[in-house]
């Protein structure tokens, strides 16, 4: 790697933490730059698909309100990563993943779906 790559003073690095311009992949900022259409678009369909599942989970949890072999949880735990991933999915339409998101969130979101998906 090249010394521009490297944050050189602590107001930069400080900075650098914020904003995330040292932390995503090039690949993935280059293939969403070149790809902007497509990128929008799958991200639409997967809000239109986050707003069913987890209107359905709600509706189901509101018309069987009795626990149920622990399915109850199950569907809340359901319903947040639903929501979590309409966020995240919203973040990615506007570009703010570029800004907002680092490698060490990236790593936690993952982490949390596969829990949640492990658990229900």
């Amino acid at each position: 790697m090249s010394d521009n790559n490297f944050v050189k003073t602590k107001d930069d690095r400080r900075n650098s933490e914020i904003f995330n311009t040292q932390t995503l992949s090039p690949a993935y900022i280059s293939f969403t730059e070149n790809n902007k259409k497509f990128w929008i678009v799958l991200n639409l369909i997967m809000l239109c698909i986050y707003s069913v599942v987890g209107y359905s989970s709600k509706k189901i949890l509101l018309k069987y309100p009795n626990e149920c072999a622990g399915l109850k949880m199950a569907c809340y735990a359901l319903l947040i990563l639903y929501i979590i991933n309409f966020f995240f999915s919203l973040m990615a339409i506007f570009g703010l993943e570029k800004k907002l998101c680092n490698t060490c969130w990236l790593t936690i979101f993952v982490v949390f779906d596969g829990i949640i998906l492990f658990f229900a």
